[in-house]
């Protein structure tokens, strides 16, 4: 098979397994608090790497040459996954999903902005197009019009953030000691404020939050092994899939189905993300 087949289907098999585990986090939101959640998430994908990974690096698993921005970046996928998984217990999982997927778009307002970078048309046609789309999915008349709506959005930005701190780390910290410090700083973050938070779990609990720890880290593989078979533009709108998976998973298992407004809504975000992964890898 060609390598950049291998590379799309590596993709849509991440984001599969992305959507798979958000589906749990909705499912275990009912249950548990979203702090419990994350920081066991966190916390298990660490213990996870250092079986992995940790005979083969040895020290390098811990070793960063920007400390400071290894620090923000993991503060940041915290925050993130904490406003995400929140969302979640109150948004149905393909809305929330959607405008999750607006990070790409704030990265090229922050990046105008704030690290006084280029911006040309096709950039800011998607920004305006996103925007539309965000409107659709939450207008008035919505069922989601509520201030809810807001903690997807706002988990957007801060990955938008995460994704800015990372394309600085990767220039000179290896790709496994980046995402292993990431649940590192997460999970000891959080960790501080365990004992507030600490409620006791089952055994099928403790299993579903492995499996998601599990399926991010498979995830994650599969994304890396894709960027290592052909560009980053060539794969990216694929990623946009996630939307569909996870609309898919709130209809079967959730009994929510988006109306056809906010169908159009997200439909209008995708097209925007794929606009701006489109012209960003021609140009």
């Amino acid at each position: 098979m060609h390598p950049t087949r291998q590379a799309i289907l590596l993709t849509v098999g991440a984001v599969f397994l992305f959507s798979l585990q958000d589906g749990i986090g909705k499912y275990l939101i009912t249950l548990h608090s979203a702090l419990l959640i994350v920081w066991s998430r966190y916390a298990l994908q660490s213990a996870i790497f250092v079986v992995v990974y940790g005979p083969k690096y040895g020290r390098a698993l811990v070793q960063t040459k920007q400390p400071k921005l290894q620090l923000l970046r993991g503060l940041s996928a915290l925050v993130s996954t904490i406003l995400f998984v929140t969302a979640l217990k109150y948004v149905p999982i393909g809305e929330a999903t959607a405008v999750l997927f607006l990070s790409p778009i704030m990265i090229v307002v922050l990046s105008h902005y704030f690290l006084k970078e280029r911006t040309n048309r096709w950039q800011w046609l998607s920004v305006v197009l996103g925007l539309i789309g965000v409107a659709l999915v939450a207008r008035p008349t919505s069922a989601i019009f509520t201030p809810a709506i807001l903690l997807p959005l706002a988990s957007a930005f801060f990955v938008s953030i995460y994704q800015m701190l990372t394309r600085k780390v990767v220039a000179t910290d290896s790709s496994v000691a980046s995402n292993f410090l990431t649940c590192t700083i997460a999970s000891l973050a959080l960790g501080i404020g365990l004992p507030f938070f600490w409620e006791p779990i089952t055994w099928s609990t403790a299993f579903l939050l492995m499996i998601q720890a599990i399926l991010v880290i498979i995830g994650h593989l599969f994304l890396t092994s894709a960027f290592q078979r052909t560009t980053a533009a060539t794969i990216a709108p694929f990623s946009y899939i996630q939307i569909l998976f996870a609309s898919v998973m709130g209809i079967l298992f959730f009994g929510h189905s988006p109306d056809y407004i906010t169908f159009i809504g997200m439909s209008v975000i995708i097209a925007s993300g794929v606009l701006l992964m489109l012209r960003t890898g021609r140009s």
